[in-house]
């Protein structure tokens, strides 16, 4: 699936690049911290046959505009706005890649007469949670000195220690950004207090949680509370599949989770059995 490549300028003045790509009804695609339009557009066609696609590639990354670093999360909200606005769709989807929950929350708080549907991979309270963790907090630490070894920490983290891609991604991502550009954002996401967010989302949700992934099943419990409307599911594949198996979501937004499709009633819910524990709507 091609797509065209459009630039938008956020309020502060940051020149941001956008891609719009396929047919169907518009899904915006938060970016993860590895990645940008030109490496994982072929992810997101394979994941999303049937939508026309919307990401972005974060400034300091890809083909956004490189050398700004900005230590504030507002103005990647805004980039991500800036984006949505310039593409102008009507309504859309929501789905977040690793770390992009932090714009795909944000913009579904900020625009629920527009995000009818919101699928979240990583949820957590706050970015603080996630840089706890032993292994991430030893990268952040690693980052501050040593470029190559965060990389390769980072893709061992992600991927699982031992994965044989991890070389491979951790090439890749060193490739993409920069030291100064990516511990500029994560100094912006690590003091982020998402809690205040949840309760003003309006888009029917559903929260993909990774046992061995991150965070303990009670914060993803807590966050599904938090949402009026939203649905808990366990992912249950190999870790290293994680990153790229978006059958849960697909399923999620082509089904009763839909505004486009007959509404669930009672304690009804998705299922994709045997591999998958589901919990009813909070």
């Amino acid at each position: 699936m091609d797509y065209e490549i459009r630039y938008f300028r956020s309020p502060d003045g940051a020149s941001v690049a956008g891609a719009r790509g396929g047919d169907g009804p518009p899904l915006v695609i938060g970016p993860s911290f590895g990645s940008t339009i030109e490496t994982d557009w072929a992810i997101y066609t394979a994941a999303f046959p049937s939508h026309e696609l919307i990401t972005w590639d974060r400034r300091g990354f890809g083909l956004s505009e490189r050398g700004s670093p900005c230590a504030d999360a507002e103005p990647y909200f805004q980039d991500a706005q800036a984006v949505v606005d310039g593409f102008g769709p009507e309504t859309f989807r929501l789905v977040d890649t690793l770390m992009g929950a932090v714009e795909a929350i944000w913009l579904a708080a900020n625009n629920p007469e527009r995000a009818t549907q919101l699928v979240l991979r990583v949820p957590s309270t706050g970015m603080a949670d996630w840089a706890a963790i032993p292994g991430v907090a030893a990268g952040l630490a690693a980052l501050e000195h040593d470029w190559e070894y965060f990389t390769e920490s980072f893709a061992q983290f992600v991927l699982g220690w031992g994965e044989p891609g991890a070389p491979k991604f951790a090439a890749k991502f060193g490739a993409i950004t920069t030291r100064d550009e990516l511990k500029a954002m994560f100094d912006a996401f690590i003091g982020l207090d998402l809690i205040p967010m949840y309760p003003r989302i309006r888009a029917a949700a559903l929260i993909e949680h990774n046992s061995a992934y991150f965070f303990p099943q009670s914060m993803s419990r807590r966050v599904a509370g938090m949402i009026h409307d939203c649905q808990l599911s366990i992912y249950s594949g190999p870790r290293s599949s994680f990153m790229s198996d978006f059958s849960l979501a697909r399923q999620f937004l082509a089904g009763p989770g839909s505004r486009d499709a007959p509404s669930l009633s009672g304690r009804q819910t998705m299922s994709r059995e045997g591999e998958n524990g589901v919990y009813p709507r909070y």
